[in-house]
């Protein structure tokens, strides 16, 4: 007799009932096969979750960062500053920390300020040479200056021009230069033979007496004073002392004191515009005539025996001629 399938699984003699007991049902929580479905599932969205919740997360600690008042630039020191005050310091740094990043964070934000931006503004200052600026966690700004020195006062017509070591005119202040005359070359008072050689240098000619006793007036101990006789308006951040001019008066006051010759240069005369002439202000009284197109080394070198063998009381002495290279005039 041939027997039911269950009967030969389970080998339940025939004829006998068979009950199953019926199958426990576990919760979904319980039933191993649904968790590892949910598990592969949350593994497949775990890069998109991630993808979404990175960001926001970032973008909500940047606002808080950006936002928070613990943040927020608060002690500026600066230093270096001398003839500019705190207040004009502070003016020329206001451009860029009272400035907004998408019209709602505050460029005081520690995170936000800009040391470079900074650095640029105060260094388009015409007083400031040198500028270092950085920031300290949280809430902290350094700033350094160096500002620039007067190595040379320039005296023109219509305005007395500070200049650095440079020769870049930093400030111009109108109306305290000489004022009188109006001329375009110092050359103006020095008649010349025909041949070429300098005969009278007339320290009576009203334009370079009136030159020579603006030098004099106000030379100082500390810086170059140079009176320039061109009619070019001085501009703020130009170089108002040529190079040729710096490096004649650099080379004569070093040999000056070098040789120990017993004077010192007060300052000079010069037309930026037409450099065939440099004319130098002793303290002694007379002057000296150097071409800024030409080497001066050779002529300087025999200014001391011209001056010591030559010239036998200096008292009386009008001009020095060095313009040539191969030989010395004087008066």
């Amino acid at each position: 007799m041939r027997l039911p399938f269950f009967q030969k699984r389970s080998g339940v003699p025939a004829g006998r009932r068979v009950y199953r007991a019926p199958r426990q049902v576990r919760s979904a929580t319980e039933n191993p096969y649904f968790n590892k479905r949910m598990q592969r599932r949350a593994v497949r969205l775990a890069p998109l979750i991630g993808m979404v919740a990175v960001p926001v997360l970032a973008a909500i600690v940047w606002v808080l960062l950006l936002t928070l008042p613990q943040f927020r630039v608060s002690g500026i020191s600066v230093e270096g500053h001398a003839r500019l005050t705190r207040q004009d310091v502070d003016a020329i740094m206001a451009q860029e920390l009272d400035g907004y990043v998408l019209g709602i964070f505050s460029r005081r934000n520690y995170f936000l300020v800009r040391t470079e931006h900074i650095r640029d503004a105060l260094l388009r200052h015409p007083d400031i040479a040198a500028a270092d600026v950085s920031k300290s966690f949280p809430d902290q700004l350094q700033v350094s200056i160096r500002e620039r020195e007067a190595a040379y006062i320039i005296l023109t017509n219509s305005a007395r021009i500070r200049a650095d070591d440079a020769g870049v005119a930093f400030g111009i202040f109108p109306g305290e230069g000489g004022g009188w005359p109006v001329v375009t070359s110092s050359t103006l008072p020095i008649i010349a033979a025909a041949s070429g050689t300098p005969n009278i240098v007339s320290t009576s000619t009203h334009p370079l007496t009136y030159l020579l006793n603006q030098i004099r007036t106000r030379a100082t101990s500390t810086v170059n004073t140079l009176y320039d006789t061109s009619i070019k308006e001085p501009i703020v951040g130009e170089v108002i002392v040529p190079n040729r001019i710096r490096s004649l008066l650099e080379e004569l006051l070093a040999t000056t004191e070098e040789l120990h010759l017993g004077f010192s240069i007060l300052g000079g005369i010069y037309d930026r515009e037409r450099l065939h002439e440099f004319t130098a202000v002793t303290s002694e009284g007379w002057i000296i005539l150097m071409d800024p197109l030409y080497d001066q080394s050779g002529p300087l070198a025999t200014l001391r025996s011209v001056l010591r063998e030559k010239v036998q009381d200096r008292a009386r002495l009008q001009y020095v001629d060095l313009r040539y290279q191969d030989r010395v005039y004087f008066k």
